[in-house]
């Protein structure tokens, strides 16, 4: 099992008013639907960078720019 930071998607207030601000971050399974447990709002991935797979590529391009690699 895979797990990811996921925070809470609420941006204004919920449950009739009861929850003004919701700022919810928990770690949970990655590649499910979760809703928050305060507010019931879709919770969605904490951004964490680029991926590692992204940062080669921009070094790849880079360095063709260079002239380095063909």
């Amino acid at each position: 099992m895979n797990f990811r930071f996921y925070i809470c998607s609420s941006t204004t207030p919920r449950n009739n008013g009861l929850v003004k601000e919701c700022a919810t971050r928990l770690e949970l399974e990655d590649g499910l639907a979760h809703n928050c447990p305060i507010c019931s709002a879709e919770m969605t991935p904490e951004y964490a960078g680029p991926s590692l797979s992204d940062v080669l590529r921009g070094g790849l391009e880079k360095e063709k720019k260079k002239g380095m690699h063909r």
